[in-house]
């Protein structure tokens, strides 16, 4: 069995949603009944398969149950966020409860045998049917095994490649990415080899902190998460999957330094056209001008270091909305300006005129920070919330 280093995490019954649970006969490694403790959609869709058939006179077929039992990130090498993908290496096992004392199921390769009129394939034709659904790559697996466990059988299993993930980020650069592993078997519920795929009471998920590549980056979170589910189209065909995901925090950092601030720099400086006297129009738009070409130019020079994706993010909003306040210094200037040089500086209209700019300058660029403020305080908050309808594996105080 490959063993490498991780912070092993044990699952846990969680405070989420649980699924509704449904009864299901003859479902475990050898076709033994089982309580109702641990219900999936695939199992509720395996029973339904079952009714039909009873109803009509068909025995229904042998359902084998497949237990998620350990998980890990051995490492994660990169996300790329534009590209909607990141790389890991991962490393699994899953058994069949009893399946040593199944002699069809522990036999040696991939041929089925035929029992009592039905199909009984070896656990290395099921090995076969695992499927990574969000791998980009479809690598062989570097080590693929089964394993006797005392009466239990093992499907060892280890993979390294680029995996697609849905990137949001529109609190960049605040944002919280799940990185997610879709384990599925290619076992229909209602077809003739059903599978119901299920994570065990006793299974250990977890992520290596000394293979996570990235800590410059991100923060990683100890939580991990998972669901069970299938994918397809229920009516026709669709296949047991479990979700595990990791998460990880985005190190703002890099971006307040080098994109928020300076941006800030740029209203602040061409803020100071107040301090020239009003009918000094040249001296005013020369400020504010060159304010805007610099704004410009830095904008360009750092589009390589924001996403460059369709929507607007959070820094994406800063930057644009401290445009249009230099932008309005400008248009301020240039008429506070005119007027000034018409009616003189120290005419009262156009003295309330340049006041009233400056208030309101300095209030667009408040409420600018303290929106941005609220924003980042909301986005903390819920980013470290998790989806109802996942379930949490915490810290094996024991590991």
């Amino acid at each position: 069995m490959f063993r490498g280093s991780r912070s092993s995490t044990a699952v846990t019954p969680s405070t989420s949603v649980q699924p509704e649970k449904t009864e299901v006969s003859r479902i475990s490694g050898t076709g033994a009944e089982v309580s109702e403790e641990h219900s999936t959609r695939a199992s509720q869709l395996i029973e339904r398969a079952h009714k039909r058939m009873s109803l009509s006179g068909q025995t229904p077929p042998l359902v084998r149950r497949l237990e998620l039992i350990r998980f890990s990130y051995m490492s994660i090498g990169s996300i790329d966020c534009v590209g909607q993908s990141f790389r890991a290496q991962i490393f699994f096992e899953l058994r069949f409860p009893g399946g040593a004392k199944d002699p069809a199921l522990a036999a040696s390769g991939s041929d089925m045998a035929v029992i009592d009129g039905q199909l009984r394939p070896p656990a290395g034709w099921y090995k076969g049917q695992l499927d990574l659904k969000n791998f980009i790559e479809h690598n062989e697996p570097l080590d693929s095994n089964v394993i006797k466990s005392g009466d239990d059988l093992v499907l060892s299993m280890r993979f390294e490649g680029e995996f697609f993930e849905n990137m949001e980020l529109e609190s960049f650069p605040f944002d919280m990415q799940e990185l997610s592993i879709d384990i599925a078997i290619n076992c229909r519920p209602n077809g003739k080899l059903p599978v119901d795929l299920v994570v065990a009471q006793d299974a250990q998920i977890g992520v290596s902190e000394h293979g996570f590549a990235l800590h410059q980056l991100y923060d990683l979170d100890a939580r991990m998460t998972y669901v069970e589910r299938v994918t397809g189209d229920e009516t026709s065909s669709c296949y047991p999957t479990i979700t595990i995901s990791a998460r990880v925090y985005r190190r703002p950092g890099f971006v307040i330094y080098n994109v928020i601030i300076p941006m800030a720099a740029f209203v602040i400086m061409a803020g100071m056209q107040f301090t020239i006297a009003r009918d000094n129009q040249d001296a005013r738009l020369a400020v504010s001008l060159t304010l805007v070409l610099t704004a410009a130019a830095y904008k360009f020079s750092i589009s390589g270091m924001v996403p460059s994706i369709s929507y607007l993010t959070l820094a994406d909003k800063y930057v644009l909305s401290c445009s249009v306040i230099i932008f309005l210094l400008v248009l301020e200037g240039a008429i506070v300006g005119n007027f000034a040089v018409e009616y003189g500086a120290t005419n009262s209209v156009v003295r309330w005129m340049d006041i009233s700019g400056m208030i309101i300058t300095c209030v667009l660029f408040l409420w600018l920070h303290l929106w941005c403020a609220w924003n980042i305080h909301s986005h903390y908050i819920s980013r470290v919330k998790i989806d109802p309808g996942k379930r949490i594996a915490t810290t094996d105080p024991n590991d």
